[in-house]
């Protein structure tokens, strides 16, 4: 076998490994799709009311991020939400008390900065705000 014909052998096996190799990637990227797509909603050990003031305090909290809503109005907001969370008796205590308890820390991150005058602190706000995300399948 010349080199010529070794080589163009070599060729065809790259261009057609490389077909392969972009076939799988494109199956895995919409295995990955469909895996995600299929997460979220309220989980099933949620009841609905907790379900909803989650995600209700993290629409503030990205809304604050985003620069939509200032700090006061954000604090208030999260205050009222944590109320409400507080005063319900839910079906399933633990996951409440998971939604009730980041509402909290991320109310808790306007409270350091009443009486500190310093800045929230992104880093642990947006920490917060993922572990809620995670909480509620979000």
């Amino acid at each position: 076998m010349s080199v010529t014909a070794l080589a163009m052998c070599l060729d065809k096996y790259t261009k057609e490994g490389a077909i392969m190799k972009n076939f799988l990637v494109a199956l895995l990227v919409l295995c990955l799709g469909f895996t995600v797509v299929g997460c979220g909603g309220k989980p099933s050990n949620m009841d609905q009311k907790t379900y909803d003031l989650g995600k209700e305090a993290v629409q503030v909290a990205n809304d604050y991020l985003n620069n939509k809503t200032s700090q006061n109005d954000a604090y208030k907001k999260l205050d009222s939400l944590y109320k409400q969370l507080d005063s319900y008796i839910p079906t399933n205590s633990t996951s409440h008390s998971y939604v009730k308890g980041y509402v909290l820390l991320l109310r808790g991150e306007f409270t350091l900065v009443m009486f500190s005058g310093e800045p929230v602190n992104r880093d642990t706000f947006t920490k917060n705000l993922g572990q809620l995300k995670e909480i509620l399948n979000m």
